[in-house]
């Protein structure tokens, strides 16, 4: 990642914002397997990765990460991202009161566009098998759309959304937002159907998500963690790890 050459200006590459839900709400539906402690570590863990795979990924010259707690300051501006204080995290004014919006999370994404120029994306937190050089082939693709979108592995979801130029950057995250970002952006479907790309669409939102990074490649920071998740969803098989470590 180079240096951004100013306020709110990202030169001739990329700005990407990476959203963090506040941790101790986060990743709630891996309650029934994992305990609160293990899940707030594995968020921490997958936003780590993917804060350093936006910073590694070459188009890129400025992270932006967007979250209500300390710990994800610090982390993001060890891997010398921006932080932004998400404007609906709590103690602070409700959503709808925001920008208009009643979506936290378009709320927050929106406030951390401000003032931005140039092409922007967005890239979800909970990418684990996201890095530099995999983000660099998905954003080869987005120059050449002003609007563009990464489907997530169930085909509802979004886990990444690019603008170029001067194109309206409206917001559709959330349940079904693959078919508002298409139907209502006019957002291109970038395809991630090849094995060396679906890491890009592979997001963990429920146990089933955790127990498949088995044998796959993931992030130094989440497969940590990993050795900590509790069988069944334990990736590890006869005493040698299966999660490959960048």
């Amino acid at each position: 990642m180079s240096t951004a050459s100013g306020p709110g200006h990202a030169g001739d590459g990329w700005t990407i914002i990476v959203p963090v839900k506040t941790l101790e709400r986060a990743k709630g539906r891996l309650a029934p397997e994992l305990s609160p402690d293990i899940r707030r570590a594995l968020v921490v863990a997958m936003a780590t990765d993917v804060i350093a795979a936006c910073r590694d990924a070459s188009p890129v010259v400025r992270v932006r990460v967007v979250g209500s707690d300390p710990e994800i300051a610090r982390i993001a501006q060890g891997l010398g991202a921006e932080f932004v204080v998400d404007p609906t995290g709590p103690g602070t004014v409700p959503a709808t009161s925001v920008a208009g919006r009643s979506d936290p999370l378009n709320t927050a994404l929106s406030h951390a566009m401000t003032g931005m120029r140039g092409s922007v994306g967005v890239v979800a937190a909970d990418l684990p098998e996201l890095d530099g050089a995999l983000l660099t082939r998905i954003l080869d693709v987005a120059t050449r759309h002003p609007h563009s979108v990464v489907t997530d592995h169930r085909g509802d979801g979004t886990t990444m959304a690019f603008w170029t130029g001067s194109t309206d950057r409206v917001i559709h995250f959330g349940a079904g937002s693959a078919d508002r970002f298409r139907h209502l952006g006019g957002a291109e479907k970038i395809a991630v159907d090849d094995a060396a790309w679906e890491g890009a669409s592979r997001d963990v939102d429920i146990p089933e998500d955790v127990a498949g990074l088995a044998a796959r490649r993931v992030g130094a920071a989440t497969a940590r963690v990993l050795q900590g998740v509790p069988a069944p969803l334990r990736v590890r098989d006869a005493g040698e790890s299966v999660t490959m470590v960048r």
